[in-house]
């Protein structure tokens, strides 16, 4: 891990090229037992805590609309929007997230890379991003593609790891999704918010 000396974003560096990081996400060694675990329904916790975030959503937004969860792995989150009425669609790399879904008749996840997809600019009037920047190389890149797609006004919401915790203060993170390659961005409150800024996305509140 390296810390950009002018952004301050701490970063993998080396990574690996963008195929083979691909394949983390699209390549399974069991794809079936994989489909068959995320084919069930999510913990009633993990239910509630989306129910939540969409609950600030409606706030926020006054109400439903079109969705887009970005990066959505077996819909979860998408299942719950469509649930309340929103017109909820997700994008993931893996077809074992479209299975999985599918499974549990969930609609409308489509499978490749956002920018492959071609959705019309300012299309959606929400936008997920959960547990996602981490994960790209080019995290600004994206959120432009994803400021494209959200109309003017709309809301874009976005978690990530905060490094600036005690555990990895401390050098006892044990979360291992933490470790390369599963992660290569590490960001903390500031470097998310010039991270976003870099992408001229203002930031209401975090």
């Amino acid at each position: 891990l390296v810390r950009c000396r002018k952004c301050a974003l701490v970063y993998v560096n080396p990574q690996l090229n963008a195929a083979a990081l691909d394949r983390i996400y699209t390549e399974k060694s069991d794809p079936q037992h994989v489909i068959d675990v995320y084919a069930r329904l999510a913990t009633p916790n993990v239910l509630s805590g989306y129910d939540r975030k969409l609950s600030e959503l409606e706030r926020i937004h006054r109400g439903t609309g079109r969705l887009l969860d970005f990066a959505c792995a077996a819909g979860y989150f998408l299942e719950r929007a469509q649930a309340r009425g929103w017109d909820a669609y997700g994008v993931d790399l893996g077809p074992w997230a479209a299975k999985a879904a599918e499974a549990r008749g969930v609609r409308n996840l489509l499978i490749g890379h956002l920018e492959d997809l071609a959705f019309p600019s300012h299309h959606f009037d929400v936008i997920y991003a959960a547990q996602v920047l981490e994960h790209l190389q080019n995290p600004v890149q994206m959120l432009l593609e994803l400021r494209r797609i959200l109309r003017p006004g709309g809301i874009l919401y976005v978690d990530v790891p905060n490094y600036r915790t005690l555990p990895i203060l401390l050098g006892k993170d044990d979360f291992y999704l933490n470790s390369p390659p599963q992660h290569i961005n590490f960001f903390t409150p500031a470097t998310l918010r010039a991270t976003l800024s870099r992408a001229r996305l203002p930031v209401d509140r975090m």
